[in-house]
């Protein structure tokens, strides 16, 4: 693989999505749980500590508003039926 080469992840199948949308919890689990390393890439804040160390932490409390906001556009959401 070369250095610049994205890697595709598998999405979601369509029939996950589409339960989600109309407010199935099981599929808004499901949506959650693919998406949670994502998520929680997103979460990771670094901090110094007083010897001048890098270290990463995963900030809970943006994590959970990254979640609750992929829930709320979900559900807001509209499907388009051809």
């Amino acid at each position: 693989m070369k250095k610049n080469e994205k890697i595709k992840y598998p999405l979601p199948a369509f029939e996950v999505i589409a339960d989600a949308i109309v407010g199935d919890v099981t599929a808004l689990q499901r949506l959650l749980k693919h998406y949670d390393q994502y998520i929680n890439k997103l979460s990771l804040r670094k901090y110094y500590d007083e010897y001048g160390g890098e270290h990463y932490f995963l900030n809970n409390e943006l994590k959970s508003c990254l979640q609750i906001k992929m829930i709320a556009k979900t559900l807001q959401f509209k499907l388009k039926h051809e």
